[in-house]
């Protein structure tokens, strides 16, 4: 069986194995900036828990990857779990908020650190990403967009 092993959230680090890629993409149309994300649809991004770490499948992802393209100098974008009633899943990953400063243009989630309710199948974790002009926080956002994550248990 694999032995899984923790890894802490960590601006810079391409570690892949296990791990669910999600690309976000900063495009300007019309004159507006915007956020793209790929996986688009709202259950697409999933990844799962285990309580048995001896007993998980090698090949299903435990964290989540954000890489980010077309961010320019100086601008900040920032990953949050979102306060909704679906949402309850406050220690799921290593944090609730994750930042990543251009020239960077990565951050995983860290693994994954619980898994649905008992008597539930998954955990939602909705978030936002928020693209900010600079690092200066707080200020006027230059794009946002509210994707969703699914934790699901395994085995």
């Amino acid at each position: 069986m694999t032995q899984l092993t923790a890894r802490p959230s960590a601006p810079g680090r391409m570690d892949l194995d296990q791990t669910e890629l999600i690309q976000i993409w900063i495009t300007v149309k019309n004159n507006k900036t915007e956020i793209e994300v790929y996986p688009k649809r709202k259950n697409d991004t999933t990844v799962f828990h285990s309580k048995t770490p001896g007993l998980a499948s090698p090949w299903k992802p435990r964290q989540v990857r954000w890489v980010v393209a077309g961010m320019t100098a100086g601008q900040r974008l920032v990953i949050e779990k979102k306060a909704s009633p679906s949402n309850y899943g406050d220690d799921t990953f290593d944090g609730t908020r994750f930042v990543i400063d251009a020239p960077d243009n990565t951050i995983n989630s860290g693994d994954t650190t619980r898994g649905p309710d008992p008597g539930k199948t998954e955990l939602y974790w909705d978030y936002s990403i928020t693209l900010y002009a600079t690092t200066a926080e707080p200020m006027p956002p230059v794009a946002q967009l509210d994707p969703m994550i699914i934790i699901k248990d395994d085995p």
